[in-house]
């Protein structure tokens, strides 16, 4: 028999046993293929596909049958989890350890002989150390725990301790060609469906739950979002969308020189000329995380299609009390403040000076049609009681606690770090 044939068989034996012993992923194992890969040295989701190299895999079945379904479902966790997408905006070797260890505990905890493999019960005992300490090992809390130093391993015993297969290429490759993301949404939707229909409580499915509410919560794109404080403006400047060449050439080379239509010498355009962005600088908000997010929003500022050439946009630092107001006019002013501002505060939250301070600005004459405030914030402090005149929007940071309710006048906003990424 073929090499090709022998593997051919284990892993439709994998597929079986998935099936018996978790219905709820007859429809993931059956729209993800498996197929064979001399590329590779041992095991790798590549362009959506679960992919092996056929020596190893018959070379690991001999030793442990068990560890093929346990690979396979391992991998297929991955996908379902939505793993290998934005793996470049991360650390990776602090993502591949995440997601290897979330997928494992998520085996573990369902408890079934035929996916256990030698080295369980230290995997067990290191995913409860992290458990008792931490809560519900999912992928992005233990990434944010290595990122942020509160948990710290030994990662190199980590790594061999819960890494199945290869990530590192196979997962910035871009594109999934066999199954998108979307697609693997709608998969995660329905599993999730089918576990809160019908579980009977089991501890490893309410594992899998967390993981999948995780994966599947909507999640937004601030650039996008910031486009919801663009004003509507008449601007001076020739608009290239409006005007039709054709005529203008051929009425130069039919009347000498003398064009049909002239360039429309004004546009209409949506861009931010009135703005205030306020920092919370409380002990409990990050230098770094803060930093990250002003040159996040002067990036998306600097567009030209969203940004004045003159502004009036003001950078307030507060805690328990406004610690500075930084006026931008234009690139240079907002360069200079990115180069040289630091941070000021470092006490207790309290979000109403803000908001008394940029009012006490408009009925000083400060702006001439304020549309927009956003706050960045961890959330734990005071907010007003009154809803302003301007949009205001508060930007948390997805953590280990849930962002607090804010008022019903304000937009609520909770990003993933990676938004906030250098580079």
């Amino acid at each position: 028999m073929s090499k090709e044939s022998i593997c051919n068989k284990i892993w439709q034996l994998s597929h079986d046993q998935i099936i018996l012993n978790l219905r709820f992923l007859d429809m993931a194992v059956s729209a993800v293929s498996v197929r064979a890969d001399e590329g590779i040295s041992t095991m790798a989701i590549k362009e959506g596909c679960i992919t092996y190299q056929p020596a190893f895999a018959i070379k690991k079945y001999k030793n442990c049958p068990t560890y093929i379904f346990r690979a396979h479902l391992h991998m297929l966790f991955h996908l379902i989890f939505q793993h290998p997408f934005g793996y470049e905006k991360r650390n990776m070797s602090h993502w591949d350890m995440a997601c290897d260890m979330a997928c494992e505990n998520a085996i573990i905890e369902l408890g079934l002989e035929d996916f256990s493999v030698p080295g369980d019960e230290k995997r067990r005992a290191r995913i409860e150390e992290y458990r008792q300490e931490f809560g519900t090992p999912t992928a992005a809390r233990i990434y944010r725990n290595l990122e942020n130093g509160k948990y710290s391993p030994d990662e190199e015993e980590l790594g061999e301790l819960f890494k199945i297969d290869e990530h590192d290429t196979f997962w910035l490759e871009g594109e999934m060609l066999e199954i998108t993301l979307e697609q693997l949404k709608k998969v995660s939707e329905s599993i999730k469906a089918n576990i809160q229909a019908f579980s009977k409580g089991k501890t490893g499915e309410g594992e899998i739950l967390d993981q999948l509410l995780e994966a599947t919560k909507t999640r937004y794109d601030y650039s996008t979002f910031l486009k919801k404080f663009c004003v509507p403006n008449e601007e001076m400047t020739i608009d290239a969308d409006e005007f039709d060449y054709i005529y203008y050439s051929y009425g130069l080379e039919l009347y000498g020189n003398v064009p049909l239509i002239e360039p429309l010498e004004y546009k209409d355009s949506h861009k931010i000329r009135e703005f205030v962005i306020a920092i919370d600088t409380s002990g409990s908000t990050r230098g770094k995380l803060v930093k990250n997010f002003l040159q996040r929003t002067y990036d998306i500022l600097m567009n030209t299609e969203s940004f004045f050439s003159k502004v009036n946009i003001h950078i307030l630092q507060c805690d328990s009390s406004v610690q500075s107001d930084t006026r931008i006019t234009d690139k240079r002013d907002f360069e200079r403040f990115m180069k040289e501002g630091r941070l000021q505060g470092f006490g207790s939250t309290d979000f109403r000076p803000v908001f008394e301070h940029v009012n006490r600005q408009i009925a000083e004459g400060e702006y001439e049609n304020l549309k927009g405030l956003i706050y960045f914030t961890d959330g734990f402090g005071i907010f007003p009681e009154n809803k302003p005149e301007y949009d205001t929007a508060f930007v948390f940071i997805e953590s280990e606690y849930d962002a607090p309710t804010t008022p019903p006048w304000a937009i609520k906003l909770v990003l993933e770090e990676t938004e906030f990424n250098e580079g």
